[in-house]
């Protein structure tokens, strides 16, 4: 309030002082908008390291002691039955770990047992699922898995589809895509009971459509890499190899609900020779390790007329869940 002197009678009256009105007061600055959260990139690859064991996994026990080590945490077998040291007389494994995956649990079962319908049933449905095999002298063993980070679970049905020499059944395709339009994406590497059997995760968002595409019987494996590439790109990844006395074709499959896309490269792995099965495989593990870095897997090898011994690697891109 500003406070003037009043009227007063003979000199003498001074009235009141002037009182300056108080100093304007800035305004709070505006708290920033936090920034956004960066999206994540819808073609990100994931990478992958290698390890070569370094006990004699020839017994089943010794392998799952391995890979329960703290040094094998997270990866899975990618190969056990190939390094197998005639002069040392061991066999080691091959270890794989897909990204920054925490750590498994791991189960093995005769191969005869755990590839039945019930046993990938039961053994999916506590979270377990066949990751990789053992053979030794006397026994043909299953490798099962469970991500210690994770509660998916998985299903398996029995398509109906028997394989054979008399060509592809009619009704192959329309069976598969009403199952995978159901998330069953992921056609299991042999079959129970002479029947193809898929697979899904419990939950899964995946929609898959299956599609057959010619194939020549007489084709090299480069042209089958550029197939490969051709449907790769659009998002379709290799499923199985359908036999037809006339008309043979390869199954690919693709989930709609994703963008991913798989690439494939053919690299000379004739550096792998050495002198024992150990010291290629050591070989072998710093190529993977070169390639996993950017994502590549290997995912098939071959050789040439000559001999020359080839490995197709495989990139995904984008993405997620079985088909990875």
């Amino acid at each position: 309030m500003l406070l003037t002197a009043c009227g007063g009678g003979g000199g003498g009256g001074g009235g009141f002082p002037m009182i300056a009105p108080p100093a304007a007061v800035a305004p709070p600055a505006a708290v920033p908008e936090p920034a956004p959260e960066p999206e994540a990139d819808p073609m990100a690859i994931t990478p992958y390291t290698y390890q070569l064991g370094a006990q004699d996994i020839s017994d089943p026990k010794a392998l799952l002691a391995e890979l329960h080590s703290t040094r094998m945490s997270g990866f899975l077998v990618y190969l056990s039955f190939g390094i197998h040291d005639l002069v040392k007389g061991e066999q080691r494994a091959l270890y794989q770990k897909k990204g920054n995956a925490a750590g498994y649990e791991h189960r093995i079962r005769p191969m005869n047992e755990a590839r039945t319908l019930p046993s990938m049933q039961s053994q999916g449905a506590e979270g377990y699922r066949i990751t990789g095999d053992q053979f030794t002298e006397t026994e043909f063993n299953a490798i099962l898995s469970k991500a210690t980070d994770s509660t998916t679970t998985y299903e398996f049905v029995d398509t109906g589809i028997a394989l054979g020499l008399d060509g592809i059944p009619s009704n192959l395709l329309t069976t598969f895509n009403k199952l995978g339009q159901q998330g069953y994406c992921m056609v299991e590497p042999s079959y129970t009971e002479g029947k193809v059997v898929l697979a899904r995760e419990v939950p899964t968002t995946s929609r898959c459509v299956f599609e057959l595409v010619p194939t020549r019987p007489e084709a090299g494996h480069r042209e089958n890499v550029e197939q490969l590439n051709a449907q790769g790109a659009k998002g379709a990844k290799f499923a199985m190899e359908l036999y037809s006395p006339k008309d043979p074709k390869n199954l690919f499959v693709r989930d709609e609900t994703q963008r991913s896309t798989f690439s494939y490269r053919i690299v000379d792995t004739s550096s792998f020779e050495a002198p024992t099965a150990i010291e290629s495989a050591v070989k072998a593990v710093a190529l993977f390790n070169q390639e996993g870095e950017s994502g590549a897997k290997p995912y098939r090898v071959f050789s040439d007329p000559g001999g020359r011994p080839y490995t197709v690697f495989m990139t995904a891109r984008g993405c997620k869940g079985l088909l990875c």
